[in-house]
């Protein structure tokens, strides 16, 4: 490919180069030698030599050096190239984001310890060897009473295990009105179009702010945007500022018309426009991409395919993203999360400097409980025999077919639910992998987890296989079910259990090391809006009560051929070159599960189904 060819006109430039030295070198051509004006060998003496390597050299006289900073110091003449660059030459511009405090700030007065969730005693009255709780426990960040009279949602979490002059300060900028619309592709796409352009605008700040190990970012999301900023504390507000007056200035229609007319904006916004629209048409090159795409598809109706975001895409031009930006951005109202070396004062003086357009309330309105975020659904998967949607992978010189079998389990919140699925999948990962890749060899990759979208709780197993077709691989999965059934039931050591169990609690409990780690768990109950900001914690508490039964329950309620809640769908992506064809393979699915529904697109298969609203 290129890079052969690239490798190749380099040996032929080095073959050239070396022939022209061998030409140059014959008997009767002279060499011409570079010679330094003011050194003269012979008057030089002796060199100096250096002690640790052996080096020889010279040192310039008094006279030379003088002669030279005369030179330097002596006005050029007019016109001249010196001249000119003598004029152009000056030293940058102060880099305005450098810190120069690096105090820690006081710490917060001690307040009375939380109460552990269960003493040692109860956790291990099944499992001697249960880990046991932190001490103290993780705090949790406190909601700004004096922000939110004024109309402001922020929390404060302030750094007391790191000890470092260092913070966070991320913003959540959401809304539930128009434009906002995740069940419209072009509107997604506009807003992902958005965030790449303003963040291509924020690339000299950027710059700035990183020489100063300083960051800022921003990121798309189903409710607006996301904005982090983050580093050594001293100049964050200066950055957030200069960051935030960077994006807000996307919302200003003279903005835009200056924008318009810059040739240098609207080259590099054709440049974003083409980078996202290659991605988008070559997103589904790989089977198993594929194959994990057509999963979320089925069961998320705000997700859209990457043809149909190519689709859309390739409709938008500057006047559709510059008015979609301008009714988007004054609707965004901010959530601020703080944390690191900031004190509660530290934070309400920061929340009183942003931009009013972002508060959400007015100076002593009640805010309401939760943020506003757009609706967001969940199919709910028929029970009984599976969905089915097999497609041809765009790679027609692929010889793989992935497949995802995604069991959809509930629609739950209760810690004890979802730990019951993550001890399965640590119980399943081994042998899964152990028989179906490495005994039976079906292909690449054998894998299984835990899926958890947007409250709805599944599970899935996921292969790539190049030696056999999607019905195949389902029929041995099927296989490996039962036989695994019976390896829990049966053969798995309580020992085995004890060990799972406590490996998986020890994994929850396990402490943050950084306080970027802190601040993404904080930040992720924010997102969401669930605000469980000890939910590692609780999970691990909730482990505790596990047992073998609990396993099996799950398997013979949802997995079983024969469970009376079993939601199944069977999704393949096929490549061209694949032993597998997707009519061949589609009968053979449906002779295999009686009364199987095939589906064959996104659309088709939300006409007839129900969905859990699990707004987030």
């Amino acid at each position: 490919g290129e890079e052969d060819e690239e490798g190749e006109e380099e040996e032929r430039e080095g073959d050239e180069s070396e022939e022209a030295e061998g030409n140059g070198g014959g008997e009767g051509d002279v060499a011409e030698k570079a010679s330094d004006p003011t050194f003269n060998l012979e008057e030089a003496g002796e060199p100096a030599v250096e002690p640790l390597f052996g080096t020889e050299y010279w040192e310039a006289a008094a006279s030379e050096l003088q002669g030279l900073c005369a030179r330097w110091k002596a006005e050029p003449p007019a016109g001249s190239l010196l001249s000119a660059a003598k004029a152009a030459l000056r030293l940058p511009d102060r880099n305005e984001f450098i810190a120069t405090d690096f105090d820690l700030r006081p710490k917060p007065a001690k307040t009375t310890a939380e109460a552990a969730p269960a003493t040692l005693e109860h956790l291990r009255r099944l499992y001697p060897s249960f880990p046991p709780l932190p001490e103290p426990l993780p705090r949790a960040p406190r909601p700004l009473l004096g922000a939110a009279s004024l109309g402001w949602r922020a929390w404060h979490l302030q750094d007391t295990v790191f000890e470092t002059p260092r913070s966070e300060i991320w913003l959540k900028l959401s809304t539930d009105l128009a434009p906002v619309d995740r069940q419209d592709t072009k509107t997604s796409v506009l807003l992902s179009f958005l965030n790449l352009a303003m963040s291509d605008t924020l690339n000299e700040t950027a710059y700035l702010a990183e020489q100063a190990s300083l960051h800022v970012r921003a990121s798309s999301q189903s409710y607006g945007l996301d904005v982090y900023v983050g580093g050594f504390h001293h100049k964050l507000p200066l950055l957030l500022e200069a960051g935030l007056k960077e994006f807000l200035a996307f919302g200003d229609a003279r903005s835009w018309e200056r924008r318009a007319s810059d040739t240098a904006f609207c080259a590099r916004l054709a440049a974003q426009r083409e980078a996202l629209l290659r991605g988008y048409r070559n997103a589904y090159l790989r089977p198993g991409d594929h194959c994990a795409d057509m999963r979320r598809l089925l069961i998320m109706p705000h997700k859209h395919s990457a043809p149909d975001r190519a689709k859309a895409l390739e409709a938008i031009d500057v006047a559709a993203l510059a008015k979609f930006a301008q009714e988007l951005l004054p609707k965004l109202r901010a959530e601020v999360l703080v944390s690191g070396n900031a004190t509660v004062d530290d934070v309400e003086k920061l929340v009183k400097g942003l931009p009013a357009c972002l508060c959400e309330g007015a100076e002593g309105q009640k805010l309401e409980d939760l943020p506003r975020h757009p609706k967001l659904f969940v199919a709910i998967l028929p029970s009984g025999p599976p969905t089915l949607w097999l497609e041809d992978c765009p790679d027609t010189g692929n010889r793989n077919a992935a497949v995802e079998m995604y069991w959809q389990l509930e629609n739950t919140s209760d810690h004890r639910a979802k730990v019951v699925v993550d001890l399965l999948e640590a119980l399943m990962s081994e042998p899964l992998f152990d028989t179906l890749r490495t005994k039976q060899q079906l292909g690449y990759v054998a894998s299984c987890g835990t899926r958890y979208t947007q409250g709805v709780m599944g599970f899935s197993i996921w292969l790539l296989s190049s030696k056999v077709g999607p019905a195949e691989i389902c029929r041995r999965v099927e296989a490996f079910l039962v036989d695994f059934r019976k390896k829990v039931a049966e053969e798995i050591p309580d020992e085995d259990i004890e060990r799972h169990v406590a490996s998986l609690a020890a994994h929850k409990l396990e402490p943050d090391r950084t306080m970027i780690s802190v601040q993404e768990g904080i930040w992720g109950e924010l997102q969401d809006r669930k605000r469980v900001f000890d939910r590692s914690l609780a999970e691990a508490v909730a482990l505790a009560g596990v047992t073998r039964a609990d396993v099996l329950k799950v398997l013979d309620v949802h997995f079983a051929r024969a469970a009376p809640d079993r939601r199944l769908m069977i999704v393949a992506s096929i490549g061209g070159k694949a032993k597998a064809k997707k009519a061949e393979e589609l009968k053979a699915l449906q002779k295999d599960y009686p009364g199987a529904k095939a589906v064959g697109s996104q659309a088709e298969f939300f006409a007839s189904t129900k969905f859990f609203d699990n707004t987030m």
